[in-house]
This record gives structure tokens, sequence and C-alpha cells, in this order.
């Protein structure tokens, strides 16, 4: 059986005050084109489909317009789950009725596994869907009082699925989860303050193949056949040097599993130009394509006047201006920098001793954690609309 597996579509991001939904249905228009010369028994869109919990309109109108190719035209299943940014009732809206067209839609956690059954000519693939869900919605949907954090969630989950699944069949999970290991960047939201929201990469083992979402580099976790796809286009500074890709997965009879990524190319890459100011505008240094998204690093000791607006006029699409030399504290250029790896609780913590000189303490710690946690609870249920 051949799957296509994707991830983290974030339909109507914006980069720097860049709206990229045409970037977006330029990269969406490849992954169609490779569906249609791979041929897959299903494509699988492992969450964050949206970028907000209330997507925009014209989000929408690309994700039905890219889904109709898919499952109208070329007639090939979708399982899709709802990830973290992902709204569960925009996710689940009309599934009962889009599974018979053959797109299976799974926005919210279900008491019992949501499943999807397809046949080759070696017999069944179950493909179980794991929708994303923090620990209290987890707690009712499962109905476990005793789930606290998202890897006691997967682990009831998994234990579900090893309970229901008949012996000997092949399975594949769909999963939208930070699994212990992974190699993040800045453009992933955090699932829980403090690095909590880690689940082990054991609770997928049984599984033939285990496809990821959430985390923007394409990678395994653990073993081989537990992957992330990646993102399809860097959102982020942090992702410049990512490759971005697609993966196609051909299980055998026995469940073995290998797997290739077709890379994506998209309508404007995203690159760091490193140079003095005056070398640049003189078209001294090579600098690639001008109309890509350019992040500028001046090696420039002086001041320089004006330089966004007199870079734009050799780099239309320019989106940020790093002056390193300038930054003389080390603390100082570690929150600064648009690549850093700190969590939002870490970025608080460093904010808080800069100003106040003194360590943030572990009950305000607690309380910015609560706050962060029901803000992106509230998002998710839909009651912070988009400003």
């Amino acid at each position: 059986m051949r799957l296509l597996h994707t991830a983290d579509w974030h339909l109507g991001r914006v980069l720097h005050g860049v709206q990229l939904l045409e970037d977006q249905a330029y990269i969406l228009a490849q992954l169609i084109a490779i569906a249609r010369e791979t041929r897959p028994d299903a494509v699988i869109i492992a969450g964050d489909i949206y970028d907000r919990a209330i997507p925009s309109g014209p989000a929408i109108d690309l994700l039905d317009q890219t889904l109709s190719e898919i499952v109208l035209d070329l007639r090939v299943p979708v399982v899709l789950i709802a990830g973290n940014h992902d709204g569960p009732q925009w996710v689940n809206f009309g599934s009962r009725l889009h599974q018979a067209a053959g797109l299976h839609l799974f926005g919210a956690l279900r008491t019992e596994p949501g499943r999807v059954t397809l046949h080759d000519q070696h017999g069944p693939v179950i493909i179980y869907a794991m929708p994303y869900a923090d620990p209290g919605t987890a707690r009712t949907r499962l109905g476990e009082t005793a789930i606290t954090s998202h890897d006691e969630a997967m682990a009831c989950w998994a234990g579900r699925v090893g309970a229901c699944h008949p012996a000997g069949t092949r399975s594949v999970a769909v999963a939208h989860a930070f699994v212990a290991g992974g190699l993040t960047c800045k453009s992933e939201r955090d699932l829980a303050v403090g690095g909590a929201g880690s689940v082990a990469a054991g609770h997928f083992t049984p599984f033939h193949y285990t496809a990821l979402g959430h985390l923007h580099r394409p990678q395994a976790v653990g073993e081989v056949r537990i992957r992330y796809a990646g993102s399809p286009l860097k959102y982020s500074i942090s992702e410049i040097e990512h490759a971005k890709s697609v993966t196609v997965v051909e299980l055998d009879a026995a469940g073995a599993c290998t797997h290739e990524l077709i890379a994506l190319r998209p309508r404007r890459d995203l690159r760091r130009v490193e140079g003095a100011f005056d070398a640049l505008l003189r078209g001294e240094v090579a600098f690639g394509p001008r109309e890509d998204y350019v992040v500028v690093k001046l090696t420039d000791q002086e001041t320089v006047v004006e330089g966004m607006s007199r870079l734009r006029q050799i780099f239309p699409n320019i989106i940020h201006l790093e002056r390193p030399q300038l930054l003389t504290s080390g603390d100082v250029r570690r929150l600064m920098a648009p690549e850093s790896t700190l969590r939002d609780d870490e970025l608080f913590a460093e904010f808080y001793r800069a100003l106040t000189n003194t360590d943030l303490s572990p009950e305000h710690a607690r309380v910015f954690a609560e706050i962060v946690q029901n803000m992106q609870i509230e998002e998710r249920e839909g009651e912070l609309c988009d400003r």
C-alpha cells in the first residue's frame, strides 16, 4: 500500500506581515501533481490544516479546492486530523457526509478510536486517527479521570487501539503531537508550557507506520517508521535551512515500510543574505533571486539610515533586517534573535529577569503557564475571534 504523508499546512499563515496564501496555493498545486503521479492509496494530512482556530474565508476556500481535486478528481481518499492550531469544530463539519466520497475528517477526539480501513492486494490496512487534544479535553472525551498529561492521553488512546485492533492486520497511526526526541523550531506553538507536552515514541511501536504532524522539519523519531512529514513551506526564520518535502510511504504485505521524500519547490524561497550595506546596494554580493523572502544580515559597524526601505529597492520581499554587531549583551542577543529556540516560558522568565533583575518565582511561573494554557484552549474552542 502506498500512502502520501503531509502535515502542517497552516493555511492563512502570515510571515512577518506577508500573507502567504498565494504561496500556499502554489505549493499545494505541487502536492496535487505528486498525488497524480504517484497514485497513492490515500493521502494523510496530520494536523494543523489552518493557522488559526477560526480560519479565514480564503483559507477555507483553498482547503476546499485542494481536497476536491484530490478526492473527487483523482479519486484518492484523504484522512485528515485536527492539530493544535485547528478548531476541532471547523475540521469536523460535514465529516459523516464526506465519508462516502472518501474524505475522512477527524476534528475532535472520540471515545473509541477513529478508524479508516483501506484494502490492497495483500488485504486490509487500518488507519487510526488521533486528532490533537489537550489533557483536559482528552480526559473528558476518553472518560479517564486519571489523565493529566499529553503522554497519559496518548497512552490511553494507544491502549484502546491495541484492544480493538485485529491481530495480524497492518496498522497506521495518524497523530499530532510532540514526540520526545524530535527536533523543534520556533514556528511550532508549544503544546504545553514548560516542555510538559511531549509523548513517548514507544506508544507508536505497535504500528507499522506512524504519520505525525506538529514539528516542521521532516524527520524520524525513535524509529524510521515513526515520522514527521514537516511543513510544506518555511514558516519562520528558524526554518531557513529546512528542505521541505512530502513523504511517500510503501507498506508491503507484512507491514514493513519504506519511504521516499519528494522535494517541494516554493514560489518564493526564504533565505538569509549577508554583507555590507553599500556592497549589497551596488550588487557586489551574490544574493540569488530578488523576489525571494529575504532576511538581510548586515555586517556594518556604523549606523545605517533607512536600511529596510533602501534595501527593499533590491529585495522587494525583504522581511527582516539583522544587525547582530549592535547587540552587545549576550542575554539581549539571545532574546532578540528571531531564530531563538527558547520556549515561551523561558522567554518570559528571561524578559522578567531583564526588567526586574530578579528571577521569576515558581508561583509566578505557574500563573503564567495557566494563563497561556487557558488562552490556547479558548482559541481552539473558538471563543477568541480574529482581531
